[in-house]
């Protein structure tokens, strides 16, 4: 072989293998009806990338105000920011509903405590109870004891009055 189809062959295969290595990125040229933005607004969407869904479908009614991907484009934002607004108040309900979750859980503890507080004063106001009792059966014992006592106060009394009027009787006969 000689020397210059050698080195022709090594631009060539150089070439071959450059070519191999960079892909060139072609972008597709901008369809004249919107639909290429149309459907990547779709794809957001589909990813659940509602604000940059509502974005695309913007320029699709923007640019193309007249064809039916405009149309399809005002149908699909509409319902894109539908679904913005409803996850947004989603979002704000499971805030809500966590905020309540956090005092309803605020409110249990609250309410164990109270009823450990209530047990307390239970038992306080059974033993007050059982105290009670006890002073009422002191209190009836000791008017029974009262009333033996005045019983026997009353008899020693008489007792008295009658050694009183004997002594009296004694002391008239001996001065007599």
């Amino acid at each position: 072989m000689s020397g210059t189809l050698r080195a022709i062959l090594i631009a060539a295969l150089a070439l071959l293998l450059e070519a191999c290595a960079t892909t060139p990125t072609v972008t597709p040229p901008p369809s004249p009806d919107g639909t290429d933005l149309l459907t990547r607004g779709d794809q957001l969407a589909e990813r659940g990338d509602y604000a940059a869904a509502l974005g695309v479908y913007d320029q699709v009614i923007d640019r193309y105000a007249n064809t039916p991907a405009a149309s399809h484009a005002r149908v699909l934002r509409e319902a894109s920011a539908t679904i913005l607004k409803l996850r947004t108040e989603l979002e704000s309900r499971e805030g809500e509903l966590e905020s309540r979750d956090a005092e309803l859980t605020a409110l249990q503890r609250d309410l164990a405590s109270r009823d450990g507080e209530l047990a307390r004063v239970q038992r306080e106001l059974v033993g007050r109870d059982v105290e009670l009792a006890r002073l009422r059966a002191e209190v009836v014992a000791r008017q029974a004891e009262i009333a033996r006592l005045t019983g026997e106060s009353d008899r020693l009394r008489a007792d008295i009055d009658q050694l009183k009027r004997i002594d009296l009787l004694l002391e008239q006969q001996h001065r007599r």
